[in-house]
C-alpha cells in the first residue's frame, strides 16, 4: 500500500512515449503531474520507449526521474535497451509497484511480474484494448493487479473480454481550465484564414489511416452539405493527409476547409475560441481529451454517441450527441449549434461542470484513491 515509510519507496512507470502529441501523452502527463504532486514520498523512475527526448519544457517532476531507451529512431533497438532499463531498474531498484501506460508494453509488466514478483497496474484507454480476444496482451491484462480505464465504456469493453470488473478503476481523462478557458478572438487569424462573416467548424485529431474513426471523412461529407457561409478547420497530422485533402479536392470543397497541421499548445487555444462550434463525429475514441477543451473554452461540441465520446459530454448534457453515421443528424446540430448563441451564464455553468467533473482537483484526488486505496502494491507473495 501507498503508505508513508521512513526510507523512500520506489515505483516504476513505464511509458510507450510520453512526450509526443496526442490524448495519450497528455493524460500521462497528467498522471505525472498528480503522482508527483500526490506522493511526493515515492521515488518514480519512468522508462520511456520511444521518445528521443528525456524531458520537455513545462514538464518536470522533482520525484520522477524520466529515462529514455535510446538517442536513434531504430525501433529494434529502442524495444532492447527498453526491456534491458526496466530488468535493471526492478533488480538495481528494487521498487515496490509498477505502473504499466499502455496494453502494447504490458507484456514486459506480466514478464516483470512472473519473475520479478511485482505488482501492477495497467493503463487502457480505447481502441487499443476493445478488440482483444486473445493473446499475450490480454494475457497481461487478466494477470494485471489493477487495470485503469479512461471511460465506462471502455470499462464494458474490458469486461466483455473477459476482465474481471473488480480489477477496473476508472480515471477520466482531465482538462487545466487555467490553461484553456475563454478568451478574446484573435482577429489576425480570422483575417489570415478568411474567416470573416463565416461560420466556423473545428476538428482537433492526429489524421492517420488506422484512425478514420475520428470522423474526417464523415466531416467532408457534411461540409460538402453545408454552404458557403461555413468553414472547416482542421488541425492534426499523419500519413493519411494527402489522401483526405485530394478528397476536399475532387468534391469541390478545398476552399470551405483549412488543413492547418500541428499547432502549438498556445495557439491551440486560440483556435477553439474563434470557432463557432467543434465537431468531431468520431466512433472510436476511449474518452476524447478535445471535448473538454473546445468545452472548456465555452464552444459549443458535437460528438458521436457510439464510443467514449458522450463521457466529456456528460452523455449530452454538455453538448450535442449525434449517430455519427447520420449526415442529416450531424448537419442539423451544426446549424443549431452555430445559430443558438449561450448566455454568458449558460456558458459558465457549463465551464463549471467541466471544472467540477474533469478538473485537475478532481483527477488528482481520483489518482490518489486508486494508488492508496484500491491498489495494494508491493511484491506478490512466492
Amino acid at each position: 500500500m501507498l503508505t508513508r515509510q521512513p526510507d523512500t519507496q520506489k515505483a516504476l512507470i513505464l511509458f510507450v512515449d510520453l512526450f509526443n502529441i496526442g490524448g495519450i501523452q497528455k493524460y500521462n502527463k497528467h498522471l505525472c503531474d498528480a503522482l508527483a504532486s500526490e506522493f511526493s514520498h515515492i521515488g518514480f523512475t519512468g522508462i520511456s520507449l520511444y521518445d528521443l527526448r528525456s524531458n520537455e519544457d513545462g514538464y518536470k517532476w522533482p520525484n520522477i526521474k524520466i529515462s529514455i531507451s535510446a538517442k536513434v529512431k531504430i525501433r529494434p533497438i529502442q524495444k532492447i535497451v527498453f526491456i534491458a532499463k526496466a530488468i535493471l531498474a526492478v533488480v538495481k531498484e528494487k521498487p515496490r509497484f509498477l505502473i504499466c501506460c499502455h496494453v502494447d508494453i504490458a507484456p514486459l509488466a506480466l514478464f516483470l511480474k512472473r519473475f520479478f514478483y511485482l505488482k501492477y497496474a495497467v493503463l487502457t484507454h480505447g481502441t487499443d484494448v476493445w478488440y482483444l480476444r486473445k493473446g499475450i496482451k490480454l494475457e497481461a491484462l487478466k494477470n494485471a493487479d489493477t487495470i485503469i480505464t479512461v471511460s465506462a465504456h471502455t470499462k464494458n469493453k474490458l469486461v466483455a473480454n473477459g476482465i474481471f470488473a473488480y480489477k477496473i478503476e476508472l480515471l477520466k481523462d482531465t482538462i487545466d481550465t487555467s490553461f484553456f478557458h475563454p478568451k478574446p478572438i484573435n482577429n489576425k487569424l480570422v483575417t489570415s484564414l478568411g474567416l470573416e462573416n463565416k461560420y466556423t467548424l473545428l476538428t482537433v485529431g492526429r489524421i492517420r489511416s488506422d484512425e478514420k474513426y475520428k470522423g474526417h471523412d464523415v466531416m467532408i461529407s457534411v461540409v460538402e452539405k453545408l454552404g458557403s457561409e461555413y468553414i472547416w478547420l482542421v488541425i492534426g497530422a499523419g500519413a493519411d493527409y494527402p489522401r483526405l485533402k485530394s478528397k476536399a479536392e475532387k468534391l469541390g470543397i478545398i476552399g470551405k476547409t483549412r488543413f492547418l497541421g500541428n499547432v502549438t499548445r498556445e495557439d491551440l487555444v486560440d483556435y477553439y475560441n474563434l470557432c463557432d462550434c467543434f465537431v468531431m463525429p468520431s466512433k472510436g475514441e476511449g474518452f476524447g481529451i478535445v471535448f473538454l477543451e473546445a468545452l472548456a473554452c465555452g464552444k459549443p461540441v458535437i460528438a458521436g454517441d457510439k464510443d467514449g465520446s458522450l463521457e466529456p459530454l456528460m452523455n449530452g448534457k454538455l453538448g450535442f450527441a449525434v449517430d455519427p453515421d447520420n449526415l442529416d443528424e450531424i448537419i442539423k446540430a451544426v446549424h443549431l449549434a452555430c445559430s443558438v448563441k449561450k448566455d454568458t451564464d449558460h456558458v459558465q455553468r457549463d465551464i463549471k461542470e467541466v471544472e467540477t467533473n474533469f478538473g485537475i482537483t478532481a483527477f488528482n484526488k481520483r489518482v490518489k484513491e486508486i494508488f492508496s486505496g484500491e491498489l495494494k502494491c508491493g511484491k506478490t507473495k512466492r
